[in-house]
């Protein structure tokens, strides 16, 4: 496959003649819509000068279209030019693969023997390199007789691949032959092998027997254990080649500062490696490595083997010259007026832990309670206490962290700047060192130019200011932002210099960058590849880079991820042709993989609370080949076979047929690249039925919306990603609920889903809602943000349309709700981050005598905001007094007769479930720093509440404080938090603390 010049085509090449015509050819019988596009896609035009870069052009972007196997050109000339031929080799696709007469393999074992799958391009070499390898697999299976042959059939639009087998018999093992020492007795070998006689003798069962039989020999210490590649000839003689090896021990002569359980683990898996000359080397390094971190600098550590006459049992003793162990206990420094001592000394900490080795899992001392490994005196502790990192003197480390001083002090602008260790002085156990700083100069930008840059480029932003502290980085940085304004220009071949020139006294500096733009580049031919089902239109619409247009390399980005945002690709690659080559005109090539046409899981179950169910989860990615998906989620259950109805516990007399099943299911269509500008839409259908012992819960729901979201190319500051997002939706709800009595009159505890369906009001309400949600995005990282700003807004109206209560009372619902978040991040240092945010929110009826559903209320509590409340578990403040009122007169009570039910909950220590608030406010703050390894540490203070009327005396807030543990993932950071509520009201039995888990931070 390939592309080819003929010899009459290159010999016209060198005459330069004028093309007479141009033609592409397709073998005979090949398919005519093959050649659909591809005068478009040859740059050879009748009329112009023939040139080889148009004709090689033309062969590559033929061959990128995916069509071709081969694609030639050749000339035939003629008495007023030449005609360039192209001659196309259409390419022959698997379009299905079927195995006919396999009985003891599976056809799907066959079909991938094959090494061909559907879309491979396939031609005669192929099918007999297939036809061998599924020959091969066959005779590894035990079937040396079986005869094999792999055809390609024609069919329309490529070709299917048939595989036909005769199996004949398998060879059988009649007997094994272990070569070497194996270690194990024969039944043993066996029997951890699987094998037994007169079985298939299948070389891929056997050698995975064999590898369990070297675990088994790893695992009794036999540390060298080999086992070869299995064989077997046709009368069925196995042949099993084992080298146990020598079983070893490990034994550490000379070691007091560390007990064996601890060296061992600092080896690591010693099974894993050759215990050879080289192995052993390493090993006594890696020990030497824990001693010098402990702070034993002179340590040495040798290895030495030793076997028994007949070569059956080793032992590896590790020599240990442990030596004194020596801090830094004084380390002063001179020089520095622009760096403390403090950040020098927190530098050389960190580069020191930085290079600490891993020791692995640390191990009890009595690791070897039945002193196996012989007797042994042990210190205390299997790890002694880890000294201060600044306390440990490794010579190599400490060079790096002087270097690491000094560049910190060449990014504030003290270029000259050295930092050197001039005296290290031993004293015993104690070690004094001095450390000498030369600071310098500060340099500050005198004046900086940029020059062969062409006219079109804009220099704004580029060019750092005048009298700002200059370091390479601000060179680099400038370097970089020159490059990528060439690049937006199309100059995407540029290269850029950046020099500078620093005064005598070092305190001014010139910089001066220099360009070499190359070509301006502009689109050529946008060839898209790998489409089957999708149009190919929304795949450029899709794209910012176009045909004719100057090529902007930011352009290349956001093309990829407006693709990726589409969602019905597995991958999508942006690439230019032949890139290695500067040319004015280049062709851009879109590279994609669909992901599959419908993907889905089906489920079958039984609860004892709803019944039998069955559950279906289907996604169907790309509807129509429009980037259209569709998401189906739903399940089903029969109530009447449910435990409460068979029980009789809850009465479903009233129920017939089809109201006798419950469970939801919902329905999401939704595509981003059918409306104009990048505008999203979505719609949702959902709908639910629930039986519960104390009511029943039925809800029906149409949501449809848009959202945008963009960019803003704003030049400053240049770590921040702006981005601004804009939701439009509409919800048109309607939902019954109403309660029921059960058999028994008991009262049955409700789950917090339950809680939340109760939030709807008792009735029939047929309601329709607008909501709108902007937001403004300047944080550095959406996922991990350590800097920046996040403004978040909404705002909904809700009306009713229909609304009867329990009574079948008319309910007026009208109101507005509208809720505001600024979040910010300040950076306090490496990976220390404050993190501040401020919520409110309101709700105001729009008439006289609004209600407002609970459901649309507020909620406070949980791991998004405070957390040392239980999910949605804050009362509103005004609700939480009443109920104290409640609970104090219950109290006063002779009988709790006169109490209300909330106060009779309450004294029998149970929670009352919120109900929300229609007024709301938050404060929080959080200071994030690592603590060890990945993982950071949070420590937070968290004040808000939550009223339903407008307070009268005074904005009274709940308050919160905790600390929890961060891991970041690439779903984002997983949060576990320990939150402490500072004042709990033991009226309303609220927990002292909470305990949350959360995806993602504020």
């Amino acid at each position: 496959m390939g592309v080819m010049l003929g010899a009459v085509l290159l010999a016209a090449l060198a005459a330069a003649p004028v093309v007479d015509g141009v033609e592409a050819r397709l073998p005979s019988g090949s398919r005519p819509e093959l050649l659909e596009g591809v005068p478009g896609l040859i740059a050879v035009r009748k009329g112009q000068t023939l040139s080889l870069r148009a004709v090689r052009r033309s062969l590559e972007r033929l061959m990128e279209t995916g069509r071709f196997s081969d694609a030639r050109a050749f000339a035939d000339e003629s008495a007023d030019g030449v005609t360039v031929v192209f001659e196309l080799t259409p390419k022959q696709l698997v379009l299905e693969l079927f195995a006919e007469g396999q009985q003891a393999l599976r056809e799907a074992e066959v079909l991938k023997a094959t090494r061909l799958e559907v879309g491979d391009e396939v031609d005669l070499a192929r099918t007999d390199e297939a036809t061998e390898a599924v020959q091969a697999f066959y005779r590894r299976r035990g079937y040396y007789d079986a005869e094999v042959t792999v055809d390609a059939e024609d069919a329309e639009g490529g070709v299917n691949v048939v595989v036909r087998v005769k199996e004949g018999l398998p060879v059988r093992v009649k007997s094994v032959v272990v070569e070497g020492d194996p270690g194990l007795p024969l039944p043993v070998l066996l029997e951890t092998m699987g094998l037994e006689r007169d079985q298939v003798a299948d070389l891929e069962a056997i050698t995975v027997g064999l590898g369990r039989v070297r675990e088994a020999l790893v695992a009794g210490r036999r540390w060298r254990a080999k086992v070869g590649a299995p064989r077997v000839d046709r009368d069925g003689r196995l042949w099993l080649p084992i080298e146990a090896g020598p079983r070893f021990r490990l034994e550490f002569d000379g070691a007091t500062a560390f007990a064996d359980s601890a060296l061992r683990s600092a080896l690591g898996d010693v099974s894993q490696e050759l215990l050879d000359d080289a192995a052993r080397e390493r090993l006594a390094e890696r020990l030497e490595g824990l001693y010098r971190f402990r702070g034993y600098s002179d340590v040495r550590v040798t290895a030495v083997e030793r076997l028994s006459r007949d070569g059956r049992e080793g032992v590896i003793t590790f020599l240990v010259d442990e030596g004194p162990q020596v801090l830094v206990q004084e380390l002063t420094f001179s020089g520095n007026r622009v760096i403390g001592d403090s950040e020098l000394i927190a530098v050389l900490a960190q580069v020191t832990r930085a290079a600490v080795p891993d020791t692995g899992p640390e191990v009890h001392p009595l690791s070897d309670p039945l002193a196996l490994e012989g007797k042994m005196k042990e210190p205390r502790w299997a790890f002694p206490p880890e000294p201060a990192a600044e306390t440990i003197f490794v010579e190599p480390v400490w060079r790096d962290a002087l270097r690491t001083m000094a560049q910190r002090y060449r990014d504030k602008g003290y270029l000259g700047a050295q930092v050197s260790l001039t005296s290290l002085e031993r004293d015993g156990d104690v070690a004094r060192a001095h450390i000498t700083v030369v600071e310098g100069a500060q340099a500050r930008l005198h004046a900086a130019k940029a020059l062969q840059v062409p006219a079109d480029v804009e220099l704004d932003g580029v060019l750092p200011t005048a009298g700002e502290v200059f370091s390479e980085s601000v060179a680099e940085r400038a370097r970089g932002a020159l490059r990528q304004a060439l690049g937006r220009k199309g100059y995407l071949f540029n290269t850029v210099t950046a020099e500078w020139t620093v005064s005598q006294g070092g305190t001014s500096v010139d910089l001066l960058l220099r360009g070499q733009s190359g070509p301006k580049v502009t689109v050529g031919k946008v060839l898209v590849k790998g489409l089957q089902r999708t149009e190919e239109s929304v795949v450029r619409r899709a794209l910012q880079v176009h045909e004719g247009e100057p090529l902007d390399a930011d352009a290349l980005f956001e093309s990829q991820r407006a693709l990726a945002e589409l969602g019905i690709f597995r991958s999508a690659d942006i690439r230019l042709l032949a890139p290695e080559l500067a040319e004015s005109v280049k062709d851009v090539v879109v590279d994609l993989k669909e992901r599959p046409r419908l993907s889905g899981e089906f489920g079958l179950g039984y609860f004892l609370a709803e019944g039998p169910r069955v559950a279906v989860d289907a996604e169907y990615p790309n509807l129509a080949g429009r980037a259209v998906h569709v998401a189906a989620r739903g399940r089903l259950n029969f109530f009447a076979a449910s435990a409460p109805a068979l029980a009789r516990q809850i009465d479903v007399s009233d129920l017939q047929g089809f109201e006798l099943f419950g469970g939801r299911g919902n329905l999401s269509v939704f595509n981003r690249g059918l409306l104009p500008f990048g505008i999203g839409t979505r719609l949702d259908l959902v709908g639910e039925r629930v039986f519960r012992q104390s009511y029943r819960f039925t809800r029906l729901a149409a949501i449809p919306g848009l959202d945008w979201s963009t960019p803003l190319p704003l030049p400053h500051p240049e770590w921040a990603r702006p981005k601004l997002t804009l939701q439009l939706q509409y919800e048109l709800e309607w939902t019954r609920v109403f309660q029921v009595s059960n058999a028994s009159g008991a009262t049955f505890p409700l789950t917090l889903l339950d809680q939340e369906r109760l939030r709807f009001l008792f009735g029939t309400f047929a309601l329709h809602t607008v909501r709108f949600a902007p937001t403004l995005d300047l944080r550095d990282d959406a996922v991990v943000p350590r800097k920046g700003v996040l403004v978040q807004a909404a705002a909904e109206t809700t009306f009713d349309l229909f609304t009867r209560d329990q009574n079948d009372a008319q309910v007026p619902v009208q109101f507005l709700k509208v809720s505001g978040t600024v979040s910010g991040y300040v950076p306090l240092g490496n990976r220390f981050t404050l993190a501040l945010s401020l919520r409110g929110g309101r709700i105001a009826p729009l008439a006289n005598g609004s209600v407002t559903p609970p459901v649309k209320r507020f909620y406070l509590g949980g791991s998004s905001s405070m957390r040392g409340f239980r999910e949605d578990g804050l009362l509103a403040d005004d609700q939480r007094r009443d109920y104290d009122a409640q609970v104090a007169n219950c109290r006063a009570l002779a009988s709790s007769v006169g109490c209300t039910p909330a106060a009779r909950t309450l004294l029998q220590g149970r929670e009352i479930a919120s109900q929300g608030g229609e007024l709301f406010t938050l404060g929080k703050a959080e200071l994030r720093f690592p603590a060890f390894g990945a993982l950071d540490l949070g420590i937070f203070l968290e004040a808000g509440n939550l009223w339903l009327a407008l307070p009268t005396d005074g904005f009274r807030l709940r308050t919160v404080a905790g600390s929890g543990l961060r891991y970041v993932t690439p779903v984002g950071p997983l949060a576990l938090d320990v939150g402490v509520n500072l004042a709990p009201d033991a009226l309303v039995n609220e927990p002292a603390f909470n305990l949350h888990f959360n995806i993602g931070l504020f």
